[in-house]
């Protein structure tokens, strides 16, 4: 019986592995080239992702970082907004002490114009509104400004596109020179014009025509320019003296060599305000001469100390000076400790600028008062 079912056994068997029936199953070959094309190919696409997502990312992050500097330029101009200011050129009868009015040209009616205090950094609009018979422009006298804002002006009417430059060898340029345009700021009657600018460098400077309209500036047309520091002590009494002179026009009429009016702050001596001071008290004057001739000035009982000029840092260090000189166009800024309780003189050393007609005080002469002497005459003697 196991003999009879080995038999079996192993005839099926055979018939299994020789049947016509049962072929083998062959399997091609795999080749290692096309392996390793396909790694490298999954390789570089992995490589590609890779520098897309990093750009994506760089592209993320410079709009992150663009989107914070708009918010912090939107918080500044928040905590830091421009100031504005309107200046009127008209024509106006001024009083320059003791009831004599003199028929001129003024900003906002007065002379000099309204001060305009600025602070290092903060943005500035300044609208020149133009209401005289003739053009006028606008010079602000010391300060770094572009020249869109504060170079040599022009009218539309006679402005050309554009005027070459001197410029050499500069990007951009063809043949080697630039092209600059002309700014059109050439104030007409009855127009009006926006300078705009962020100032910088804390100073003493003035405002008045540009040079094309300089004889305004004479009749009137200037004012004061502070540019206040960021942070800093500031001193106890701060006073501006814009020192000036008019002519009268009438009396010009009359006598075609008649002296000029000299003026502090619009008004001659003997009605030129004192200024008042407490002993102890750190004094800072800023001194603008707006005239043509030099003004030497001399304060009695006390040393000035030079802590500017002409808007610049000291030239040398602790100068003390108890009269100084001012030419034309020129600004000081001199301090002095008030330690000398009295009334002092504050004049012009020139016999002519402190007179009229031989008679004193008139022009530039006036007190330093401290307010422990108030009720003392304040007549300089």
């Amino acid at each position: 019986m196991n003999k009879l079912v080995l038999a079996t056994a192993l005839a099926l068997a055979g018939s299994i592995f020789t049947g016509a029936a049962l072929t083998p199953v062959l399997c091609a070959p795999i080749e290692m080239d096309d392996v390793a094309n396909e790694q490298a190919k999954e390789k570089l696409e992995l490589e590609d992702m890779r520098h897309e997502l990093k750009d994506i990312k760089g592209e993320v992050n410079g709009a992150m970082q663009g989107l914070g500097q708009l918010q912090h330029m939107l918080n500044d101009r928040i905590a830091n907004p421009a100031k504005e200011y309107h200046l009127f050129a008209r024509e106006a009868a001024v009083d320059i002490g003791g009831g004599v009015k003199i028929k001129t040209i003024t900003y906002n009616g007065n002379i000099p114009g309204p001060q305009l205090d600025l602070r290092e950094g903060q943005p500035v609009r300044i609208v020149l509104h133009n209401q005289l018979k003739v053009p006028t422009s606008l010079h602000f006298h010391g300060l770094i400004v572009p020249h869109n804002v504060d170079g040599l002006p022009r009218s539309k009417s006679s402005a050309p596109p554009s005027v070459p430059g001197t410029f050499r060898g500069g990007p951009g340029t063809a043949g080697g020179a630039v092209t600059v345009s002309l700014p059109e700021r050439m104030v007409k009657p009855g127009e009006s014009y926006g300078f705009q600018f962020v100032p910088q460098g804390q100073g003493t400077y003035f405002y008045h025509p540009q040079i094309v309209h300089m004889e305004e500036r004479t009749r009137g047309l200037y004012g004061a320019i502070i540019v206040h520091p960021r942070t800093g002590k500031q001193a106890d009494v701060d006073q501006v003296l814009m020192i000036g002179e008019l002519k009268n026009e009438s009396e010009a009429a009359k006598d075609p060599n008649a002296r000029p009016i000299y003026i502090v702050n619009g008004k001659t001596a003997p009605y030129i305000p004192p200024i008042e001071v407490r002993a102890g008290e750190r004094v800072r004057l800023r001194l603008i001469n707006v005239c043509e001739e030099t003004v030497p000035l001399h304060l009695s009982g006390h040393k000035m100390e030079v802590v500017s000029n002409n808007g610049s840092d000291l030239l040398e260090p602790r100068v003390f000076r108890d009269t100084i000189a001012l030419n034309p166009g020129e600004r000081m800024d001199v301090e002095f400790t008030a330690g000398n309780v009295g009334v002092w003189s504050l004049a012009s050393e020139k016999v002519s600028q402190t007179t009229s007609n031989g008679k004193f005080p008139a022009g530039i002469a006036l007190v330093v008062r401290y307010q422990e002497m108030k009720g003392q005459q304040a007549t300089p003697q």
